[in-house]
């Protein structure tokens, strides 16, 4: 038989050259040749066998030898022989069974007739101890036991339409027992089904944990969660994207082939969201944090993103999120921030009713609502208060406060602008009040739109002035070190007179000049006499440049204690220009006075709440007291304006 290009014949038998063989078709077709032409394979690889007809790319290339000539063979069967048709008689008819899912082989002894070549024997011999003689042979039918071949099983089976999944060991013992019964032969191979594409996560807080926060010297803080906001850095992986793995298909004992299910595959590209960012690289895909921020995960897409803003809708509750400590920048809160509960970030936003404590360390912290019984603190940031603040605190020392209305609420700020205020305490260094009714008051710049009574309370003003004592002080030194230094530069100055305007010296200063500027030129006849003039005068000349020296620096400091008095000057100037009142029209019983306070600051910002609500409302030194009235306006200036 002719053999295709992928098959070798050599001395111990048929070998494959996989790299040769271009499909499995082509291997099927040269067996199904093989079989159809009554022939068969001897001493068959089983096993390589099915592989070749269905897997041949699962084969593993074998290493070649040394030789350039060497070739990737696989050793298949020791030949291909006839089939004899007598033989093929003996193997009964296999049964398939349950749509192709095995094959069914009815084992027993098979006797089949066969021509026999017997000997004919003459007659009996006189000598009863001789044998008969044999005078010829003759053909003869005779039934004869015949046992079966493992190969041509194969070659049956196929034959039969069985080609896959015959169990070779069943098979081979049997038959070498000559066994009999039915037996199954041959199964399917069900398809492996493949594995969908996962994700994997990589970093260990992605996940909110809500367990109570573990404090540094081992105690636990039952209000706070330990990680309520999952927060990640720039960089670091998020997920990992594990591929899908393909299924193997399976093949039924007829040979029909039988795909898995396609694996399900996943798009990184649609669930890498705003602030991440797709990483491929020898490890695998990854989604990546591209900026510093907080972890959100979209529950309908499942796209997750890395925002530098947190963005809460829960609202701030000992069910919800416990006490809040953010480090983000940037914190968006639309429920409720109840009471006893404490929000601490930089920039803060919230849309609902605050009950409890916001406090930004130098943002801004925006009240869309109202704050009613609870603080907003930001020391060097600004607040603004939309809604209504009552019975609260509101602080900004260093920076701006804006409300709309405050009832009953402690405000205390660089500068404040509120649109009414009702009974309430202020401190500011620049004060705006639209309608003030009821208020103690103390700042340095007081403009009030509309000031009055409430309850039968009046309005108390309070103008702080700044203590002229340290200005004083600070003066009266700058004024002594001016003098002494005026002292001692003018006696020095008359020392370096004296010294300069003797006859010899002042002749000699006015020459060495001259020989420095070029007017007049030393001849070398003259250099002996010059070079002993100079040493005639080197220590009044030291002298001179001493005493000028000492003159020069003594000069720099005073410049320096002009400039400084007059600093202090301006600075009395402009924070005495910075006090004054300004109440466009009084419809109540309205209090206007002075405090004497430091430059820097205000007087009782320090306080209690209630420490400062009794200094603030109590009574004054007669000569402070600038105004008092049920009308009218007022208009005050500690320094009158030109």
């Amino acid at each position: 038989m002719l053999l295709p290009g992928f098959l070798t014949r050599r001395d111990d038998g048929l070998y494959v050259d996989i790299s040769l063989l271009e499909s499995a078709k082509n291997f099927q077709q040269f067996v199904d040749r093989v079989f159809t032409s009554d022939a068969y394979f001897i001493s068959l690889d089983y096993p390589l066998f099915l592989k070749l007809l269905y897997e041949p790319d699962a084969l593993e290339l074998p290493v070649r030898g040394k030789n350039a000539e060497d070739r990737p063979e696989m050793w298949l069967a020791k030949d291909i022989a006839p089939f004899n048709p007598d033989h093929r008689k003996i193997y009964r008819q296999a049964k398939v069974v349950k749509d192709g899912k095995l094959a069914e082989y009815l084992f027993e002894p098979v006797m089949i007739e066969q021509d026999v070549e017997l000997p004919v024997f003459g007659p009996p011999p006189a000598d009863a101890t001789a044998s008969r003689p044999i005078l010829g042979y003759e053909m003869r039918k005779q039934f004869m036991h015949v046992k079966p071949d493992p190969d041509e099983f194969i070659a049956a089976m196929w034959l039969q339409g069985i080609r896959y999944g015959v169990d070779m060991r069943i098979v081979q013992a049997i038959i070498k027992d000559n066994g009999t019964g039915r037996l199954e032969i041959a199964h399917m191979l069900e398809p492996l089904p493949g594995r969908d594409a996962s994700i994997v996560e990589q970093a260990e807080t992605m996940h909110r944990d809500d367990a109570p926060k573990r404090l540094a010297d081992g105690r636990v803080d039952l209000s706070t969660y330990s990680n309520h906001f999952p927060q990640v850095a720039a960089g670091i992986r998020l997920l990992k994207k594990i591929p899908r793995v393909l299924g193997k298909p399976g093949w039924n004992v007829r040979g029909t082939v039988f795909e898995p299910p396609l694996p399900q595959d996943l798009d990184l590209e649609a669930l890498a969201g705003p602030g991440t960012r797709i990483e491929r690289s020898p490890q695998g895909e990854f989604i990546v944090a591209a900026l510093s921020g907080f972890l959100y995960i979209d529950g309908h897409s499942n796209q997750i993103s890395v925002t530098e803003k947190i963005v809460s809708k829960s609202g701030v509750s000992m069910q919800t999120t416990g006490n809040l400590e953010l480090t983000g920048s940037d914190y968006e809160e639309h429920g409720e921030v109840l009471e006893q509960r404490q929000v601490t970030g930089h920039n803060m936003t919230f849309f609902n009713d605050v009950f409890g404590q916001v406090v930004s360390d130098g943002g801004k912290i925006e009240l869309k609502a109202n704050l009613a019984g609870g603080e907003a603190r930001s020391p060097h940031g600004n607040i603004v208060i939309e809604g209504t603040a009552s019975n609260a605190i509101v602080e900004a020392k260093d920076g701006e406060i804006e409300i709309n209305v405050a009832h009953n609420t402690l405000i205390i700020g660089k500068k404040v602008k509120i649109i009414q205020a009702v009974n309430c305490d202020i401190l500011a260094e620049e004060l705006e009040v639209d309608t003030c009714s009821a208020c103690a008051v103390l700042g340095k710049s007081i403009l009030l739109h509309t000031a009055g009574e409430w309850k039968s309370t009046e309005t108390l003003v309070s103008i702080q002035v700044p203590d002229k004592t340290a200005w004083t002080l600070r003066g009266e030194d700058l004024d002594r070190q001016l003098a002494a230094i005026r002292n001692s530069k003018m006696g020095k100055e008359g020392n370096a007179a004296q010294i300069s305007n003797q006859a010899e010296v002042k002749k000699f200063l006015a020459l060495r000049a001259k020989v420095d500027a070029g007017e007049i030129k030393i001849a070398p006849a003259q250099e002996a006499g010059w070079k002993t003039t100079l040493v005639r005068f080197a220590s009044v000349t030291r002298q001179l440049e001493k005493l000028i020296d000492e003159i020069r620096k003594l000069k720099d400091e005073e410049e320096y204690l002009c400039n400084q008095v007059e600093k202090l000057n301006n600075a009395m100037t402009q924070a005495e220009a910075a006090v004054s009142c300004v109440i466009k029209e009084i419809s109540g019983e309205t209090i206007v006075r002075t405090r004497t306070g430091p430059v820097e600051g205000l007087l009782f910002d320090t306080l209690a709440p209630k420490e400062l609500h009794v200094r603030l409302r109590e009574a004054g030194k007669s000569e402070e007291r600038l105004f008092s009235d049920d009308g009218g306006t007022y208009e005050w200036y500690l320094r009158p304006k030109n």
